[in-house]
């Protein structure tokens, strides 16, 4: 089950795009993996060491997300999958995002070029495509979540 985590994020300085600031803050803070306190709670993450967000970019209401070639490494398609939809779940807690391409290195993931040694992908990933359920909690005003992987218990 994916878990979605809130905190609180930095003000975005004048002159950004706060909606690409905010979802660059979000998917580095998944990145980073969960705090002391989030793992106490059994929260983990399934993106390996050293795997990084390279660049987001927001067109309309399509995100784009780079993210580096660690991010495929060392896992069963099964995993991959998770790595997957741990981004993409991400992604789409912004209002304003409601696709999400996929990159790794700079090339698009989908049906050509699957995400890891995973099957095929879309070349859009949207809220139906996430393989597992994602639980629901209810944010706080001002705050943004992260999703990590949890039992759901």
């Amino acid at each position: 089950m994916l878990v979605p985590v809130i905190r609180s994020l930095d003000p975005v300085p004048a002159g950004h795009d706060v909606q690409e600031a905010v979802l660059t803050a979000a998917l580095e803070s998944l990145f980073a993996g969960p705090a002391d306190s989030e793992r106490a709670q059994g929260l983990l993450t399934l993106l390996p060491t050293g795997a990084s967000l390279r660049r987001v970019d927001i067109e309309s209401d399509v995100a784009y997300v780079d993210v580096s070639g660690d991010t495929e490494t060392g896992a069963v398609p099964e995993t991959l999958s998770l790595r997957a939809a741990q981004i993409v779940a991400t992604a789409l807690e912004l209002p304003a995002v409601r696709e999400v391409v996929l990159m790794v290195d700079g090339e698009i993931v989908g049906p050509g070029r699957p995400f890891g040694a995973g099957g095929p992908a879309p070349d859009r990933f949207t809220r139906s495509w996430i393989p597992v359920p994602i639980e629901r909690p209810v944010p706080a005003a001002g705050r943004v979540s992260k999703v990590s992987v949890g039992d759901g218990g």
